[in-house]
């Protein structure tokens, strides 16, 4: 997988991983499928070419004009660049209501754990699972026309045992959940270990 490192954080690119198109432009309004046939505007959303900062950690959002921008959980494994890790950081959304899903963490040395990856309605303004909002999206795309709306992408952080290696994520099959970014945080403040 490829990466960006900046200070303690590791910027995952997660183009290879994604499966999903969730943002299209004017002109293309029906090549992706976000919601039930509705997807994201593209210029309203952060520009790839650098980080989108959100409670003080970076990521490195999708191009809108990549073939697919997101990562629908499908029971994937994610093959992560090693190290010791405090915290993994999302960006992602659910597309109909507030969704959990089960994510196993695979350390060397030692068993896997178990985490909860949970992310709140993108059309909605309540928080759940300690998500904040990463960025407010004005306008939901139909394949007619855009309709003023209040959208968010949300922001997720999980704990994680810096004490062992994590090399990889097992993700549960939940396709309502979207992971649009994924940033890992090393302890302390050096680059990658």
């Amino acid at each position: 997988m490829k990466a960006a490192y900046l200070g303690r954080f590791v910027m995952l690119v997660l183009d290879e991983e994604m499966n999903s198109k969730a943002m299209t432009r004017p002109e293309a309004r029906d090549e992706g499928d976000f919601a039930v046939g509705h997807t994201l505007p593209a210029e309203h959303m952060p520009p790839p070419d650098s980080p989108l900062w959100v409670e003080g950690v970076p990521f490195h959002m999708p191009d809108p004009s990549w073939p697919k921008d997101n990562l629908i959980l499908e029971g994937q494994r994610l093959a992560l660049p090693p190290g010791r890790r405090v915290r993994a950081h999302f960006i992602g959304a659910s597309d109909i209501n507030p969704c959990r899903a089960r994510v196993e963490l695979l350390y060397r040395p030692g068993p896997p754990a178990v985490a909860r990856l949970g992310f709140s309605y993108f059309g909605g303004r309540t928080a759940h699972y300690g998500n904040r909002p990463a960025f407010n999206i004005p306008l939901l795309r139909t394949r007619t026309r855009d309709l003023k709306a209040d959208l968010s992408l949300w922001y997720q952080g999980l704990d994680l045992d810096p004490t062992r290696e994590l090399c990889g994520m097992g993700l549960d099959d939940v396709p309502m959940l979207h992971v649009f970014a994924l940033t890992l945080e090393n302890p302390g403040e050096g680059g990658p270990r």
